[in-house]
């Protein structure tokens, strides 16, 4: 029998690889396919609502590709015009930036340190920034670019959404209790994405309002930023915070800087520790290592897009596995529950209201 489970967890191993060798090799494939998959998961309750109210179906659909398309286009329009700003701002920023630092190394100096401030400044150049931003301006021109296909594929699987449980119902063996199960499954990371989309915005709106109040270039740019990157859990608000925490600093001084940082890190700690887990539960979490180690695990296989995506994609793998009882352990593991409190919330062992 132990013979028997090491062969089978090897064969699991095995088939692991294979399967990560094979995402690696077809990423510029899957990513597009991964995008549409997460904008239809995310878009398809409004494509519900709209037919709960007796719109027809192809209709409800093709109104909110085209809300999609509206909000993606301005939004990459938009990135692209703020990009293109920095980028003419920047030399300004390095001025004041020197200006700070020799002051601060003037001061050090007059206090007894030996610091030589034409090396120290010389580290600080606008090429790498510059080239920084032209590499986000051209990312943002690829993902505008790449838009239509995008579109295409999230319409057809909003499209296919409906349908899809009565193809799959006969061929399921025991249909009844594996459509319930996978129908839980679904439903649960539609949840999750839902939530996590929400609470991303209400960062995104308030980081945006903050950054405005504290009268900082680009505060659409910095709500965006965050939106985005609070996607990964804890990381992503503390790299998202750098950049807006630093222009704070070299436009209003270190006061307003350290302000801005600790209502930004205030803002984070309501989100991510008090707002979401009191919506979806601890059993709709994952464990910190988890986090960390998907998001380089992710982005080690699809690059920037996996990075921005791990969480969401590690978070329904985890649910995927929870309603599949030979590895419900996993989903167990990858928790930040104990194994007690999430056996008694699995959705697994609960039967549908």
């Amino acid at each position: 029998m132990a013979s028997a489970n090491g062969t089978r967890l090897l064969l699991h191993l095995a088939a692991l690889v294979v399967l990560v060798a094979g995402l690696r090799l077809a990423a510029a494939l899957v990513e597009p396919l991964l995008l549409a998959f997460f904008l239809a998961v995310v878009s398809y309750p409004l494509v519900r609502l709209l037919v709960t109210r007796r719109v027809p179906r192809g209709l409800a659909v093709l109104v909110v590709v085209v809300l999609d398309i509206a909000l993606v286009v301005g939004l990459g329009l938009l990135l692209a015009s703020v990009l293109e700003d920095f980028q003419a701002r920047l030399p300004a920023y390095q001025t004041q930036t020197k200006a700070m630092l020799n002051a601060a190394i003037l001061a050090l100096n007059a206090r007894g340190a030996d610091l030589d401030a034409g090396r120290i400044g010389a580290l600080i150049e606008p090429a790498s920034v510059m080239s920084l931003a032209g590499t986000l301006l051209q990312s943002v021109m690829n993902v505008i670019g790449q838009l239509f296909f995008v579109l295409l594929i999230a319409a057809f699987l909003m499209f296919e959404a409906t349908v899809f449980g009565d193809k799959l119902r006969p061929l399921l063996p025991d249909a009844d209790e594996e459509f319930a199960r996978l129908e839980r499954a679904a439903h649960e990371v539609q949840k999750y994405l839902g939530v996590k989309t929400a609470s991303n915005l209400v960062a995104g709106l308030v980081v945006g309002g903050l950054a405005h109040a504290f009268k900082l270039d680009f505060p659409v740019l910095w709500g965006v930023v965050a939106f985005l990157l609070n996607f990964i859990p804890t990381i992503g608000s503390i790299i998202a915070s750098g950049p807006p925490i630093a222009l704070a600093l070299v436009m209003h001084g270190p006061g307003a800087a350290a302000l801005f940082a600790v209502l930004y890190t205030a803002l984070n700690v309501l989100i991510g520790n008090v707002l979401e887990p009191r919506v979806m539960g601890r059993a709709l979490g994952l464990s910190p290592l988890v986090v960390l180690l998907s998001m380089f695990f992710w982005g080690w296989v699809w690059g920037p897009v996996g990075a921005l995506l791990s969480v969401p994609l590690t978070m329904s793998a985890k649910i995927v596995l929870a309603h599949t009882p030979e590895f419900e352990w996993v989903a167990v593991l990858l928790g930040n529950a104990p194994a007690r409190d999430a056996q008694r919330a699995s959705p697994a062992t609960t039967t549908k209201a």
